[in-house]
């Protein structure tokens, strides 16, 4: 684990984050539907943006899941959902994903800068 970076730490935990957000609905009983389907794509994209981030890093993988992130946070009022579990559990997992995302970028960004 020499090689494991600030960044690929972030998309590590991205990875976990979205396997966990693919998972969610069953592990929580969301409500099927519009609920469900939103965990899971969004599970499925910051997967595979992480993965696409630890094989070699371009920087539209963490605004992609950048975005996926923000989408988590404000989709449950976006989309109408009650205010359930799966609500809070879409907006904390957003929360951390965004967070992830930025500090990667700004750890690249200022690791490109140092050896400038």
């Amino acid at each position: 684990m020499g090689n494991w970076t600030s960044s690929k730490l972030c998309d590590f935990g991205n990875l976990i984050l979205g396997v966990f957000m693919g998972f969610a609905p069953w592990m929580f009983a969301f409500p099927p539907g519009i609920p469900t389907a939103n965990a899971v794509i969004c599970g499925v994209l910051i997967v595979c943006l992480s993965i696409a981030a630890l094989v070699g890093f371009a920087a539209w993988e963490e605004w992609g899941n950048m975005l996926v992130g923000l989408w988590l946070m404000i989709s449950p009022w976006i989309v109408g959902l009650q205010p359930t579990q799966a609500v809070s559990i879409q907006f904390a997992i957003g929360v951390i994903v965004a967070v992830f995302a930025k500090n990667e970028i700004w750890f690249r960004a200022h690791r490109e800068t140092d050896h400038v």
